[in-house]
């Protein structure tokens, strides 16, 4: 009662859930909060696996998927700010990190990366999702076409 007053109320915000922590992505909260803050863990290469996984039930769609800092703050590991937002493409792309901070090359990778998700939105979210290679089973991972991401920075 409490989330179906709150969405009427304010239909123009944007309620996200979360999966707490990863595997606990509730599909009757998507009826009032349409995205999922898929898993704490923002490592682009773990997030790999988690988006990979979350796919085979929910649409891409439906997870929060955000460029982070780095070193990670869960693995302490370092990627390349493009694997970050190639990674963060297939899901609602965002920034979690102080853009303030990035260098002038990373910039430009994020306003390429923003160009992209505009220009690819309809494909990314509302088209067939294929899976072309699983990170389950070696360190690549293809989805819906987009380009080839190794598990490896």
């Amino acid at each position: 009662m409490v989330l179906e007053t709150i969405t009427q109320r304010f239909p123009n915000i944007l309620f996200e859930s979360c999966a707490g922590g990863g595997s606990r992505f509730d599909a009757g909260m998507l009826y009032y909060m349409p995205q999922t803050w898929t898993s704490d863990d923002s490592d682009a290469v773990e997030r790999l696996k988690i988006q990979y996984g979350t796919s085979i039930v929910y649409p891409f769609s439906t997870m929060g998927a955000h460029v982070s800092a780095v070193p990670n703050h869960q693995v302490g590991r370092i990627t390349s700010f493009d694997m970050r937002c190639n990674v963060a493409l297939a899901g609602q792309f965002g920034f979690e990190l102080d853009l303030n901070k990035c260098t002038e090359e990373e910039l430009k990778t994020a306003e390429k990366a923003i160009k992209t998700y505009r220009e690819l939105g309809e494909v990314f979210h509302k088209r067939d999702c294929y899976r072309l290679k699983s990170p389950f089973d070696s360190d690549v991972c293809a989805i819906r076409g987009l380009e080839v991401f190794r598990q490896s920075p």
